[in-house]
């Protein structure tokens, strides 16, 4: 792996961590894997029934009875660090870490409690100690290891190098790849033999396919289709060509639809081809975006990668049921002239290889695509966490649709940003509305990860690039190209009318009239319902999508809203109305002639005005230019009070500081009024309206609870920062298994905290011992409050208890569309979806 995974730019990163050269660091490395299950050498592990296959090597040996025990990993960390320091020269630090690092192969790093409580007659000693020491030193003299010593590599070598071991061991501990060797088999014989076999394994299990591009391409020669390059591209492009050395951190932000995700494909596939950097992952904010984006990064792939072999992944928790997925895994089983015929020659073969399809492996895979919680819970305090960061090392990291998002999974992403930076990765992060607060957040956690004191970026307007690199950082003012300078009209439906439906209703049939597509995006999906049935007796061409369906209807509806709405459709109806929530607001490609918005953060609003006129096309006289229509709410003496459900999901005072910045705007220009308008908002500043004063003082003291609560659960949860310099284990002192009930409360991601939630599989017609890939398509996530608490009460089946899949959801069984829980009816309505009431008493 040394030789042909690490890379170019991760052996050198390494090899000075350990403040050795590149002709010692290699055999040191592959000493130090090699004695990560030393502690299989002692009285404990040599007496269980599964060490029968060893019992010859250590024969005469004393023995203690059954049952005593001292994990081996433990044992590893306790003996190794003394025949580092008695026999190798390693310095007491650097031994304790390095011995730490290796015997936390098993997922948590041995603590010294762990070690102090190792029982001698468990560890063994006298013979034991001489028999261990001889096993080193049979390592040491074929690895033909140096006499330079390594140094202490600190926090984040460390847990690099225990990401490399444990992976390492998983791979050579297939016997198919490596069977037990007979005692007589001489040492020498099995490392030449093993070596081979390696190689062997790493070819079979996908690790050798193509990571790296032969050769640098301009900006149109790796997308050749486009017709020339927006203003953004030509700035990444020219950015690239200055400095390209890892770590680095781009933030581009710019309007929807100005070519940010082929500009961040370029950065990574630049970063790839001059730099060594392996492979890319790309963030995004839901499955249904990750999806999207896994056919994009196919496509680009087999043109990159022409009469190569490729491994993609797709990461998130129905990633199973997605069929372009489920294709890469079939076309895993054949050669590439099987797949694409004589075309093989001139297009790349995109697989997903099953080694890298189980649990915790799916950042191994070179390229791989999925939402932004599979790289989050790398900076989690979880088993294993070691590996997820050795999956992100080393490579580029894109993060889509980054936002204002809450403080609990800002502090994630920081944190994450700074231990990439550690790790010599590159993060591109994307985003249409960032607040530019936010911005030198993610830029002062990146410099952390550095090791340098946070430097002021240079002021530039929206839109702009943004970059740190080792000359410093650099910011850069964007033009916008022409075809989407724009002005949208900005109307209010008053909120009197809105509790009947009868404003909404007539605004649609009067913009309506001749025809055209209209959404209208909600807060809530009670709310959407709601606005469904309003209006389905006066529009035969009525559709309604959102979360609260079953997986597989759910799929089925939003298949059935690109193929209507989206970029080129020749399915386009002339007259539609489409009633959604915000599954709409991200990344997906959509294109309506009219857009009714409940009242959202402005960002959010901002971000959903991008699927209102998005592609040149005819359209409706009435509606030829764009018109933004907001859902008012209620006011009192003229100050705003927001329903209970968009006060559910957004902060009030980020609500209230929105309808501030819109309420006197008759239209909104892009891109000249974005980025004003996200500072409006977000900033620090005071209330400048006495009018609001109350209003706003009292939003504000439930968002500083909030953003206190957050603070605390992120100490709790995330993992110690790459800058730690005390003792390894406590990186793994209070780690949990990814899901674990109490860090999993409610199917909830560890990720994202928020309100409670809890998965439920829809029975009726369906068995609970039905395959996994039926029961998750009839999966929904719910987050009605007095639900969910009675819902978690109650106990899984035995069946998904021993399912990682399935042991955080609950059934549901539903008999004639009804399932009854603790009080509440829930129905199954095949055009509302799941709907709730309260039983009556």
């Amino acid at each position: 792996m040394w030789d042909l995974v690490l890379g170019p730019s991760g052996r050198s990163w390494l090899e000075g961590c350990l403040v050795l050269s590149v002709a010692e660091a290699r055999p040191w490395v592959s000493f130090l894997a090699g004695a990560h299950d030393l502690g299989k050498a002692c009285p404990a592990f040599q007496v269980r029934p599964e060490s029968a296959h060893l019992a010859a090597h250590f024969e005469g040996l004393p023995i203690c009875r059954p049952g005593t025990k001292s994990p081996h990993g433990t044992v590893t960390a306790k003996c190794l660090q003394g025949i580092l320091q008695e026999r190798f020269g390693v310095s007491r630090e650097a031994a304790l870490t390095l011995a730490t690092a290796v015997g936390g192969h098993h997922g948590l790093f041995p603590s010294s409690k762990d070690i102090q409580d190792a029982k001698n007659r468990a560890v063994g000693s006298g013979p034991w100690s001489e028999a261990r020491l001889e096993l080193c030193q049979l390592l040491a003299q074929h690895f033909e290891l140096p006499e330079r010593a390594p140094g202490n590599p600190g926090t984040c070598a460390a847990t690099f190098l225990a990401g490399l071991v444990s992976v390492a061991d998983w791979i050579a501990s297939n016997p198919d790849f490596f069977p037990y060797a007979e005692p007589s088999v001489a040492p020498r014989d099995y490392l030449a033999r093993s070596r081979d076999q390696a190689r062997r394994a790493l070819q079979a299990l996908g690790w050798l396919d193509a990571t790296q591009p032969q050769a640098r391409l301009t900006f149109s020669e790796l997308f050749p289709t486009l017709p020339g390059l927006r203003p953004l591209q030509s700035e990444v492009e020219r950015l690239a060509g200055l400095e390209a050395t890892p770590p680095r951190l781009v933030l581009l932000e710019a309007p929807m639809g100005e070519g940010k995700t082929e500009a961040a494909l370029y950065l990574a596939d630049t970063a790839a081809a001059t730099s060594g950097l392996r492979g890319f992952y790309m963030a995004l904010p839901t499955q249904a975006t990750s999806n999207q984006m896994l056919e994009r990064a196919k496509a680009f792939l087999e043109a990159r990668y022409p009469g190569e072999r490729v491994q993609l992944q797709l990461l998130h928790g129905h990633a199973a049921l997605s069929a372009e997925f489920e294709r890469l895994r079939q076309a895993a089983n054949f050669a590439p002239a099987e797949v694409y015929g004589e075309e093989g020659a001139t297009s790349g073969q995109v697989v997903a290889s099953e080694w890298f399809c189980y649990r915790k492996r799916g950042l191994l895979s070179p390229f791989s695509v999925g939402t932004v919680d599979q790289a989050l819970i790398g900076v989690l305090a979880t088993r294993h966490v070691f590996v997820r960061l050795f999956g992100l090392a080393h490579r580029v990291v894109i993060l889509d649709e980054v936002h204002a998002y809450d403080t609990y999974t800002s502090g994630l992403i920081d944190s994450l940003l700074e231990w990439l930076a550690a790790l010599g990765s590159t993060a591109v992060i994307l985003s249409a509305t960032l607040p530019d607060r936010r911005r030198r957040e993610l830029a002062a956690a990146f410099q952390r990860g550095l090791r340098e004191d946070p430097t002021p970026l240079p002021s530039a307007d929206y839109p702009r690039v943004t970059w740190i690199s080792g000359s410093g950082p650099g910011a850069t003012t964007l033009e916008t190209s022409q075809t989407l300078r724009r002005e949208v009209g900005l109307r209010w439906v008053t909120a009197g009318d809105q509790e009947s439906g009868s404003a909404l209703s007539g605004l649609l049939e009067e913009q309506l009239t001749d025809a055209g597509c209209a959404v209208v995006l909600c807060n809530t999906v009670g709310h959407a319902q709601t606005i469904y049935q309003t209006l389905k007796p006066r529009f035969p061409d009525v559709d309604i999508i959102h979360a609260r369906y079953p997986f597989e209807e759910r799929m089925a509806r939003e298949r059935r809203v690109l193929e209507r709405f989206g970029k080129g459709s020749d399915r386009r109806p002339a007259r539609s109305v489409l009633v959604a929530t915000q599954v709409l607001e991200q990344s997906l490609d959509l294109d309506f002639d009219l857009m009714i918005t409940q009242l959202a953060p402005v960002d959010l609003v901002l971000q959903r005005m991008g699927r209102l006129h998005r592609h040149p096309r005819s359209r409706p006289a009435r509606l030829t230019e764009p018109t933004l229509w907001v859902l008012e709410p209620d006011l009192t003496d003229g100050v705003p009070t927001f329903d209970r459900g968009s006060s559910f999901v957004y902060l009030e005072h980020v609500l209230l500081r929105t309808w501030m910045a819109l309420r006197d705007l008759e239209a909104i220009r892009v891109p000249e009024d974005l980025g004003a308008l996200v500072e409006a908002v977000y900033d620090d500043g005071p209330c400048l309206n006495p009018e609001f004063q109350a209003r706003w003082d009292a939003t504000l003291r439930k968002a500083e609870v909030l953003r206190q609560k957050h603070e605390e659960e992120i100490r709790m949860r995330s993992l110690l920062p790459p800058s730690f310099d005390g003792l390894l284990w406590r990186l793994t002192d209070s780690a949990r298994e990814e899901d674990a009930p109490e860090l999993h409360q409610a199917h909830q991601a560890l990720t994202r905290l928020a309100e409670p939630s809890v998965g439920v599989i829809c029975l009726g017609g369906l068995d609970e011992t039905a395959p996994v890939r039926d029961l998750l398509n009839r999966s929904v996530t719910l987050t009605h409050r007095g639900l969910v608490q009675r819902l978690l009460e109650r106990k899984p089946p035995p069946a998904w208890k021993r399912s990682p899949i399935l042991r955080h959801y609950r059934p549901l069984e539903f008999v004639n569309g009804e399932a009854r829980a603790e009080g509440y009816i829930v129905r199954m309505d095949p055009e509302l979806g799941l709907t709730i009431e309260k039983e009556e008493s």
